[in-house]
């Protein structure tokens, strides 16, 4: 088997995608960076001084679509009531991310997103001009239908994101790192729906646009232990969200990761650090959690929005070259609690292709 060598195991350190949805079709955050084997969880090993890195990463979340029938039941039982359940077939979320290593401790980074909606469904009202023979009627009587509203598709919010790795044991096995981000409001948030049939169309509501319209800031920690052929990952991070475009604000996050990794044939050791690698293969199995807030709108809750998942998220990663590296990871829920009437997501697809100089 071909050798690995510690310039080519410094190829190989990804920018991990998102954390997970709180709400099947919300946005999430995640921080950006990993190991030599997470694909999703962050890891507490930087780049190295002067090291860059540049890449793409994707996520696709299906989720559990709600029938028409379904819907205009929905609306049946919370009519009055100032609620509104839709549903959205998908969420494509695909970002161009770097970093830079200005210390060996301290990376810098930028992730830029594109978020594609896809199929984004609602009871909406009418007027019926035949339901009535009555002339003298001022009013025509208002049916439900189930109507597609588009796909408000566009580009996201960037994210500035640091990782301070404060303490290494001497044989760089155990490592511990401080993570910080700052997500900006850069994102479109004016996308319209279709026209009904009126010809009328709306402004999307704020947790269907691709961008917030918000100023967030998230901290946290992460925790790598190389074990042989074996790695181990973890981390937490708390991201506070403010109010943003029409008075929404989607919700504080908390997000919570664990990853094992194995190289088969080989030994991870300290992740980055480690010299002997005998196979370009790393195979992971992922935990990754999230818990949303309630949404609000101008200090109002939302009742249908926030919650938590769980996921497991088995995945592989391939060394293809001494800079580069491919990874792929699976995802399916495992523990569903959300808020209100909203639609479980179903599976989850991450990828990633990183590049380093």
């Amino acid at each position: 088997m071909l050798k690995i060598t510690k310039k080519f195991l410094l190829a190989t350190l990804p920018i991990a995608a998102y954390g997970n949805l709180a709400s099947a079709d919300h946005g999430s955050v995640g921080f950006g960076l990993g190991t030599a084997g997470p694909i999703i969880t962050n890891s507490a090993i930087p780049l190295p001084e002067n090291r860059v890195l540049v890449g793409m990463t994707s996520q696709y979340i299906k989720n559990r679509q709600f029938t028409d029938g379904q819907l205009l039941e929905f609306n049946e039982q919370l009519e009055g009531q100032d609620r509104h359940v839709h549903s959205t077939e998908s969420l494509v979320t695909a970002s161009v991310i770097g970093a830079y290593g200005v210390t060996d401790d301290l990376t810098l980074g930028l992730r830029f997103p594109y978020v594609w909606r896809n199929n984004i469904r609602e009871v909406t009202h009418h007027h019926d001009e035949h339901a009535h023979s009555d002339e003298h009627d001022e009013e025509a009587e208002e049916s439900p239908s189930v109507q597609n509203l588009g796909d408000p598709n566009g580009i996201g919010d960037l994210t500035a994101f640091g990782q301070w790795r404060f303490f290494h044991s001497a044989d760089n096995l155990t490592n511990v790192a401080l993570m910080a981000q700052v997500k900006m409001p850069t994102g479109r948030t004016n996308r319209m729906t279709v026209p009904n049939d009126e010809g009328e169309s709306e402004l999307f509501e704020t947790h269907s646009q691709p961008g917030s319209g918000s100023w967030d800031a998230g901290l946290g920690l992460a925790f790598t232990q190389g074990l042989g052929s074996f790695a181990f990952d973890s981390n937490v991070l708390y991201t506070l969200v403010t109010q943003g475009a029409q008075g929404v604000d989607l919700g504080d996050i908390f997000s919570y990761n664990f990853a094992l990794s194995w190289s088969p044939g080989g030994t991870l050791g300290g992740g980055l650090q480690a010299e002997s690698n005998f196979n370009p293969f790393t195979l992971i199995v992922e935990l990754n959690g999230e818990w949303r807030d309630f949404q609000t709108q101008d200090g109002v809750v939302d009742p249908d929005e926030g919650g938590h998942i769980l996921y497991i998220s088995p995945g592989a990663r391939f060394a293809g070259g001494p800079n580069w590296n491919v990874a792929l990871s699976f995802g399916v829920p495992i523990a569903t609690d959300l808020n209100g009437i909203q639609e479980d997501p179903d599976y989850r697809i991450t990828s990633r292709f990183v590049f380093t100089f």
